[in-house]
């Protein structure tokens, strides 16, 4: 009985009610002036929730309680990303990923993330207008998170996103286009960009980077048609495969005179 009193009584502090009404009162884009303007005051080297919550308790709270990712954790993201550029790079983020990852099958997680926004699923194929772009994005993110956290199902659904993105990608900017041909080593550095994604603003920016960074080290790839000639003879490139005898790998021979063809 004393612990329910107890309890009742600090229900009805109006001490209490009062900075609780006051924190539900304020909206994300108050939060966000707020925290620009306590960051820029006092001019910290790094900061992360713990800073927040020692600095501005009320801030702190407002983002706890009304700052939620679709599978419910704390949108983070969404807070960092609104901050000025120039204080995003401060953010020292949650370990989100843990030494071990315990991976895991959840289709509702995803499902919750794409139900959201199940009418705007075509941005992964074509933008109809900038507005379109934060969308994508807080997609994207989201999904990421939960892959961080093991879900293969996740990672599976962000990986055929991405995928699409890359392909006009590829059409579109003469730097990647060392990729083309490369699926195998794509989808491997796809899915170590999802892992090793923390905060560096766009998750597509990061990835887009790291493409063109690797592409450096491709060779470039080159497509034949084996129903095609060799230049000045008519011999066609499928006559020239043969098994090499040593290996047992089928080979194409550089000078056609010196190989036998059946």
């Amino acid at each position: 009985m004393e612990l329910k009193s107890a309890r009742t009584r600090r229900l009805k502090n109006p001490i209490l009610l009062k900075q609780k009404k006051k924190d539900d009162q304020m909206s994300f884009t108050q939060i966000i002036i707020h925290l620009n303007k306590l960051l820029k005051n006092e001019k910290p080297i790094t900061f992360r929730s713990s800073w927040i919550l020692n600095n501005d308790p009320a801030i702190y709270r407002f983002i706890v309680k009304h700052i939620r990712t679709e599978v419910n954790d704390i949108n983070w993201d969404k807070v960092v990303s609104s901050l000025d550029r120039d204080i995003q790079k401060k953010w020292v983020p949650p370990r989100y990923k843990p030494k071990i990852v315990n991976f895991y099958s959840n289709q509702k997680e995803v499902d919750l993330i794409l139900k959201k926004h199940k009418d705007k699923l075509y941005i992964f194929i074509s933008l109809l207008n900038e507005a379109d772009k934060p969308i994508r994005d807080n997609i994207i993110v989201s999904l990421t998170r939960v892959a961080q956290k093991g879900n293969i199902k996740a990672e599976k659904q962000l990986t055929i996103f991405l995928n699409q993105i890359i392909q006009l990608w590829l059409e579109r900017y003469p730097c990647l286009f060392r990729w083309t041909g490369h699926i195998d080593e794509l989808e491997i550095k796809i899915k170590h960009c999802i892992r090793c994604y923390r905060f560096t603003g766009s998750f597509l920016g990061y990835l887009f980077k790291t493409l063109e960074y690797s592409a450096r080290g491709l060779q470039n790839f080159q497509a034949y048609s084996l129903d095609s000639y060799i230049p000045g003879t008519t011999i066609a490139m499928i006559d020239t495969l043969t098994k090499d005898p040593q290996t047992g790998q089928v080979v194409r021979g550089t000078d056609v005179n010196s190989y036998y063809f059946h």
